[in-house]
């Protein structure tokens, strides 16, 4: 009887999470067993044993599926933290292009001070707010690495407040977003710096959904600037043949894996992965 005891003590007190020792005399001390042993307080002692044990593993198994839910229903779990786990950092202005942007104007700054997103002058539709790397760079391929990687983890922390703020749910088609980079004058780019718009969407919002488009497309900080792109955009477009859509046709399946093995050629060279 004390053997089989015994052994339920021990596993017990191994399974609660406690280091045990190896010698049966420590193990009996360690449990401040004192011999001789009355059957009572043998029994009595096990029984405390295995029910503290029981719910501490109860307890451990319960704390381990609530950080598992917390995760799987935080979109900002992993390796982009929330925009609330940090405390306010300190803004200073920040030059967008050639303008000057106050500090009253920024809401968010990445801790590396590499990224900042702000408020819009012109927005075109509520919440439409920019977010630009701090160092004034015209292209995204002249970002560094760091530039770059810190660009993008911030416009999934600044998208995700605003669905928050804006209460929507993006999984179930209450709402949406335009995320859109303009990368050169070409592409309507209208201040020589890298920004990434960022749009909430909700239904109905305009009347066809791909006027959003030419809405980005005529985009600019200021009036003066936006009737002078749209200027430049028609005199542009007046030397571009572009077929209507009754005129355009599918393509092959050759052409398409020729485009392919084109892109795939610069892409992974005989040497590697471009860098």
């Amino acid at each position: 009887f004390f053997l089989s005891l015994f052994s339920i003590v021990a596993r017990s007190y191994i399974a609660s999470g406690f280091p045990i020792p190896l010698s049966s005399a420590s193990i009996f001390s360690t449990l401040q067993f004192q011999l001789p042993l009355s059957l009572p307080s043998v029994a009595a002692t096990a029984f405390n044993i295995i029910t503290a044990s029981k719910y501490s593993t109860r307890r451990r198994l319960a704390t381990t599926k609530m950080e598992m839910a917390a995760t799987d229903n935080n979109p900002n779990s992993g390796d982009v933290p929330s925009p609330s786990s940090s405390s306010m950092p300190e803004f200073t202005e920040i030059q967008f292009g050639k303008f000057k942007i106050s500090s009253s104007q920024i809401f968010f700054l990445s801790k590396s001070h590499l990224t900042a997103a702000i408020v819009n002058l012109r927005p075109i539709v509520p919440g439409h707010v920019l977010v630009v790397p701090t160092r004034v760079v015209p292209h995204l391929s002249q970002l560094t690495n760091d530039e770059h990687d810190d660009l993008w983890r911030s416009v999934r922390m600044v998208q995700s407040m605003l669905e928050t703020k804006y209460d929507m749910n993006v999984s179930t088609n209450s709402g949406g977003f335009n995320v859109a980079v303009q990368d050169g004058k070409v592409a309507g780019q209208s201040v020589p710096h890298v920004h990434v718009h960022i749009l909430p969407r909700s239904p109905g919002d305009f009347e066809q959904n791909d006027d959003v488009y030419d809405e980005l497309e005529a985009w600019a900080p200021t009036e003066a600037m936006s009737i002078q792109k749209l200027e430049d955009l028609k005199e542009a477009s007046a030397s571009l043949d572009v077929p209507e859509d009754e005129d355009r046709n599918n393509r092959t399946m050759q052409m398409m894996e020729d485009e392919a093995m084109a892109y795939r050629s610069l892409l992974y060279p005989s040497d590697g992965l471009i860098d």
